[in-house]
C-alpha cells in the first residue's frame, strides 16, 4: 500500500505524513523495508534528483531519531533479543539510505539530531561492528562541506571514541590465529575515515596505543592501523624518540617502562628487541609470498595469501632501515637466521620502485655491518651479496621472483654446511662473479641430476619453481627456458616419482591462475590435449582425476576473467618487458577442447 500511495501522492506530501511514524522506535521493520523499496522505485522513475535527495535526507533524520529513541529504550527493558533484532534491521536499512544520498544533497535541521544520534550510539554500541560500519559510512556524508557536522566536528568525534571506557579493550583485542575481531576492524576503519576530514586531534599519547594494537601483519585491520600511524608520522606527532617502533604487547610494556622511569639509552630498543618479536615461520612465509604488487606507502588492499600469516613490508623495511644504521649494534647471523635477510631480498622483485629502493637500502646497510661482523659464515654471505651486486646492470633494477627466492634460500643454506644442497648451490655461485638475472639458477643441472640424491635435488628445484611463479613476467622467463615443455614431458616419464608429479601439477595450477600463462599453455603447449591424454592413461586413479578437475576449473576461471595489465615500470628487465607487451588471443576451438576433456573425465568417473 505504501508503494502504491507513493505513486499516487506527491513526494513531499507523502514524506510529511510518513516522517512522524518513522522517527518512532516502535515502527515496524517491514515499513522501513517498504521505504527502501520505495526509494529504489523513485530512482528508477523519472523523478527529479533534487526531490529524491530531499526524500533521502529526511529519511536519514527520521532513522537517526528512531535509533536514538530505541537505544534509550533498550537500557530500560529486559526484552534484549527483540530489540537487538530491531536495531540490526534499522542499521542495515540506514546503510541502504546512505547509499542513496546524493553528493549535493543538504541535510537540513539535522545538526542536533546527528549529535544526539552519535553520542547515544557510542554510549551503548561501541562494540557493535554493524554500528561502527554504519557510522563510518555516515561520516562520509555528514562531514562533507555541506554536511551537518558543525555541531559535532570530526575531531570531537575522534576524541569521544578515544575517551570511551571500552575503547582500549576493543582495540587491543588479539586474533591469536583466528579471524580479526569485527568490532576492532570496523573501529580502526572509522578512526581512519575521521582522520581524512580532520587530523588536529592527533596526539603523541595515541601512538603507544596504536602500536600496542598493531601486529605488523597484512590483515585488513593491521593495514588500517599502519595507515593511521602513517598519518600521525606525517603530522609530526610520532616523533623520532619513539623509533624504532616495536609492536604488540612488547610495545605496550616498553612504553609503560619509558613512562614510569623516563627515556634513557638503556631503554632504547634495537635490532635485538625487534628480532625477539619476529616469528621465524611467519617471516619465512612472508618472504616466499612477498606482496609484489604492494606499494611502500601504506594503504589498505587485499592480498592473495592468508593475511594474518604474513608480515607487512611497508612496516618492516623502514623498521629494518632504522635498526641497521651504522651506529647500531647488529647480530648479522641472527638477522639471517630469522629470514629477515631473505625478506629484504624478496623485496627486490616488487613491482613498486619505492619498495625495491627500500629493499636495496636495507641490503646496503646490512652489507656494511656484515663486513665488520665475526662469525663462521660471514665470507660466504658477503660473496652472495657481491654476486647480486655485480649482476645489477642499472640502479633499482627489478629482479625476477625466482632469483630473489633463490638468494633467500641460499642465505639460509649457507648457515648449514652439512646440508646436501650446500656444495651444489655454492658451486653455482663460484662459476662466475656475477649473478645472471635472466636465468633460472641451476635448473637443468638439478632437474636432470644423475647423483644418488637426484630426488632431493629435483624436489629442491621444483619447489623453487613453484614458489617463484607469481606473475606474467615470471611465466615469460619460465617459457624462455622451456620449463613447461620439460615439466609436461617429465610427468609422463617412468623416471618421475609421485612427489615430483605432485609438484609439477602444483606448478601448472599456479600457472593457470595467470591469464597470459593460461592462454599460452593452451595455445603453445597443448595443455588441454595433455590433460585429455592424462585422464585416459590414468583411468581408475581418483587422485589424478581430482587434480585434473582442479586444474581445469582454474584454467576455465582464469580464461573467462579479465587479463592483467602489463607492468609499465621502466626498471623491469628490457627482455622481459618487450615480451610482456605481446598479447595472445583465445582460439575458437578452445571450448571444444574443454568439452573433450570433460567427456573423458565423465567416462573415467562412470
Amino acid at each position: 500500500l505504501l508503494r502504491r500511495r507513493a505513486v499516487a501522492m506527491d513526494t513531499k506530501e507523502f514524506l510529511e505524513k510518513l516522517m512522524p511514524m518513522l522517527s518512532s522506535p516502535d515502527v515496524a521493520l517491514r515499513r522501513w523495508h517498504h521505504v527502501c523499496e520505495l526509494l529504489e522505485d523513485l530512482s528508477a522513475r523519472d523523478v527529479k534528483k533534487k526531490e529524491c535527495d530531499s526524500l533521502c535526507s529526511s529519511l536519514l533524520l527520521a532513522s537517526w531519531q528512531g535509533l536514538t529513541a530505541l537505544w534509550r529504550k533498550k537500557k530500560d527493558t529486559t526484552d534484549d533479543l527483540r530489540l537487538l533484532e530491531w536495531e540490526k534491521g534499522l542499521l542495515e536499512n540506514l546503510q541502504k539510505l546512505v547509499s542513496c544520498v546524493g553528493t549535493d544533497s543538504v541535510l537540513e535541521d539535522s545538526e542536533s539530531v546527528w549529535a544526539k544520534f552519535v553520542k547515544t550510539g557510542l554510549r551503548y554500541n561501541l562494540g557493535n561492528a554493524l554500528f561502527l560500519n554504519t557510522l563510518r559510512c555516515l561520516a562520509a556524508v555528514v562531514y562533507r562541506p555541506s554536511g551537518p557536522g558543525r555541531s559535532l566536528p570530526a575531531a570531537t568525534l575522534y576524541q569521544l571514541i578515544w575517551s570511551h571506557s571500552h575503547f582500549l579493550s576493543i582495540i587491543m583485542a588479539r586474533h591469536h590465529g583466528k579471524a580479526d575481531s569485527d568490532a576492532k576492524g570496523d573501529l580502526v576503519e572509522l578512526l581512519l575515515e575521521l582522520l581524512t576530514f580532520d587530523i588536529t586531534s592527533c596526539t603523541s599519547q595515541h601512538v603507544p596505543v596504536l602500536l600496542g594494537a598493531y601486529e605488523a601483519t597484512l590483515s585488513r585491520t593491521d593495514q588500517t592501523l599502519l595507515c593511521i600511524l602513517h598519518v600521525y608520522e606525517e603530522k609530526g606527532v610520532a616523533s623520532a624518540e619513539l623509533m624504532p617502533w616495536l609492536w604488540g604487547e612488547s610495545s605496550v610494556e616498553h612504553h609503560r617502562v619509558r613512562r614510569d622511569f623516563g627515556p634513557s639509552l638503556w631503554q632504547q630498543p634495537g635490532l635485538e628487541d625487534v628480532l625477539k618479536l619476529v616469528e621465524k615461520e611467519k617471516m619465512q612465509q612472508s618472504a616466499l609470498n612477498f606482496p609484489v604488487s604492494r606499494s611502500l606507502k601504506p594503504q589498505v588492499c587485499d592480498v592473495d595469501q592468508p593475511a594474518c600469516e604474513m608480515y607487512d613490508p611497508c612496516f618492516f623495511l623502514p623498521l629494518f632501515a632504522s635498526v641497521l644504521t651504522p651506529e647500531c649494534v647488529v647480530d648479522c647471523r641472527r638477522f639471517v637466521e630469522t629470514h629477515c635477510l631473505g625478506f629484504a631480498l624478496a623485496g627486490l622483485a616488487s613491482n613498486d620502485a619505492d619498495m625495491r629502493a627500500a629493499s636495496y637500502h636495507v641490503l646496503s646497510l646490512f652489507y656494511l655491518h656484515l663486513e665488520g661482523a665475526r662469525f663462521a659464515e660471514k665470507r660466504q654471505l658477503l660473496y652472495l651479496l657481491q654476486c647480486l651486486q655485480n649482476g645489477l646492470r642499472r640502479p633499482n633494477l627489478q629482479v625476477p621472483n625466482i632469483v630473489t627466492l633463490f638468494l633467500a634460500r641460499t642465505s639460509q643454506l649457507l648457515l648449514h654446511p652439512d646440508d646436501h644442497m650446500y656444495p651444489l648451490v655454492f658451486r653455482y655461485l663460484l662459476v662466475r662473479p656475477d649473478l645472471d638475472l635472466k636465468a633460472i639458477p641451476e635448473f637443468h643441472i638439478l632437474f636432470f641430476s644423475t647423483s644418488m640424491e637426484f630426488k632431493t635435488e629435483r624436489s629442491w628445484i621444483l619447489t623453487l619453481l613453484v614458489d617463484g611463479l607469481r606473475d606474467k613476467q615470471d611465466f615469460l622467463l619460465y617459457k624462455n627456458k622451456s620449463v613447461f615443455h620439460i615439466a609436461l614431458s617429465f610427468y609422463q616419464s617412468p623416471l618421475s616419482d609421485q612427489h615430483s608429479k605432485s609438484l609439477v601439477m602444483t606448478l601448472l595450477q599456479k600457472a593457470c591462475s595467470i591469464p597470459e600463462a593460461a592462454e599460452s599453455l593452451c595455445q603453445d603447449h597443448g595443455l588441454l590435449s595433455w590433460l585429455h591424454e592424462l585422464v585416459i592413461r590414468r583411468r581408475g586413479e581418483p587422485s589424478v582425476v581430482s587434480q585434473v578437475i582442479q586444474l581445469l576449473h582454474s584454467l576455465w576461471t582464469t580464461l573467462l576473467g579479465k587479463p592483467r595489465t602489463a607492468c609499465a615500470d621502466s626498471e623491469v628487465l628490457p627482455e622481459i618487458r618487450t615480451s610482456a607487451q605481446t598479447q595472445t588471443t583465445l582460439p575458437p576451438q578452445l571450448a571444444q577442447e574443454f568439452l573433450l576433456v570433460c567427456e573423458s573425465i565423465g567416462e573415467n568417473l562412470g
